[in-house]
């Protein structure tokens, strides 16, 4: 009877672990797409080019994880939306802007504050897209364009990752952007980092992509309120993805477009 329980608590942490930050992100990822019609098209765009604008199949699933677009509007997601605290005991005694940290103290890291870190992250021509708004594109590296990707340069030489953000635009063609999250090391820590990074963080991002190329390949989604009613709900702060603050209403149809397309 004993391992019967401890088999049975086991596996309901694990349940909770796989879907507390799972189902509200997925939530944020179909909204954002779904809100904006854009978007919505764009992200068609990219599954009918790639050959996915129909039924998914579980072989698809390698294909959506490259999708440029579809991987920036969930990277994006969990940078607005992904607020959680991570503990950190230091080895050695450190400063940190000035404070001093003895060896043995913890300290909490806020992803929340690396995430909206100003004048890391790129916020596009003329600061259009503030760092505390959603924007799909953010993590997108246009060719060309030597001001497009989710971080400013002037950081990238600040953190060493200049090797990587040359890589990233030498992969652009003229066939559109590429997705891009190595410079963003530092500053874009929703599955926290080092020996203790989240271990379902790969099983997370397919779920999710999944779900959301499914979404937006069968529905059209009206989202009836505008965005002062979508805000989260700030008494979850530290502890994961964050819920809204309120219910948001939608209406939902099916959309038959992608046999049209086929």
């Amino acid at each position: 009877m004993e391992t019967q329980n401890e088999g049975t608590t086991y596996t309901n942490n694990m349940s909770f672990s796989l879907t507390f930050n799972i189902v509200p992100t997925m939530m944020w990822v179909v909204l954002e797409i779904h809100k904006n019609q854009a978007l919505r098209c764009k992200i068609r765009t990219e599954l009918k080019d790639n050959g996915l604008l129909r039924d998914l199949q579980p072989d698809d699933i390698k294909r959506l994880l490259n999708l440029p677009r579809l991987q920036g509007v969930y990277a994006e997601c969990l940078r607005l939306y992904d607020q959680v605290l991570i503990p950190r005991e230091t080895t050695d005694e450190i400063e940190v802007r000035g404070w001093k940290f003895p060896k043995s103290s913890t300290i909490i890291i806020s992803t929340h504050e690396a995430q909206t870190e100003k004048g890391a992250w790129n916020t596009g021509p003329n600061d259009a897209h503030p760092i505390d708004k959603f924007w799909a594109e953010r993590f997108l590296v246009f060719p060309g364009d030597a001001t497009s990707g989710p971080i400013v340069r002037s950081s990238v030489i600040q953190t060493g990752r200049e090797n990587e953000a040359e890589d990233d635009a030498q992969n652009c063609n003229i066939s559109g952007p590429v997705f891009s999250e190595r410079t963003t090391a530092g500053f874009w820590i929703p599955f926290g980092g080092g020996a203790r990074i989240c271990p379902g963080r790969h099983f997370a991002k397919r779920a999710i992509i999944t779900a959301a190329a499914m979404m937006t390949t069968m529905a059209d989604i009206e989202i009836l309120v505008g965005e002062e009613q979508m805000r989260t709900d700030e008494r979850g702060y530290g502890l994961g993805v964050q819920r809204p603050a309120e219910k948001i209403p939608y209406r939902i149809r099916s959309w038959h477009g992608n046999r049209a397309l086929r």
